[in-house]
């Protein structure tokens, strides 16, 4: 196969970049420190309502701060604009 017929292929087969690739990587970060703040409340607070608390609060404000950036990028993207 020439080169030329290889990059024919490769162009074909290549996929835009998405523009929820920023909401993508604060999703694997969010869960990240999910996971760090899972294990380190029974260290931090005493009481199993006051950290179960903690673990709610930290959900919820991950979830409106992933679905806030996810509305924007979304309401972006269909007014054409960038991303």
């Amino acid at each position: 196969m020439s080169e030329s017929e290889s990059k024919k292929r490769r162009s074909k087969t290549t996929v835009p970049a998405s523009p929820f690739n920023p909401v993508k990587l604060e999703l694997a970060l969010v869960l990240v420190v999910g996971v760090s703040v899972f294990l380190a409340v029974p260290r931090l607070v005493e009481g199993e309502g006051t950290q179960l608390a903690v673990l709610a609060a930290y959900g919820a404000l991950a979830a409106v701060w992933i679905t806030v950036r996810t509305r924007r990028i979304l309401h972006r993207v269909r007014q054409g604009g960038e991303f």
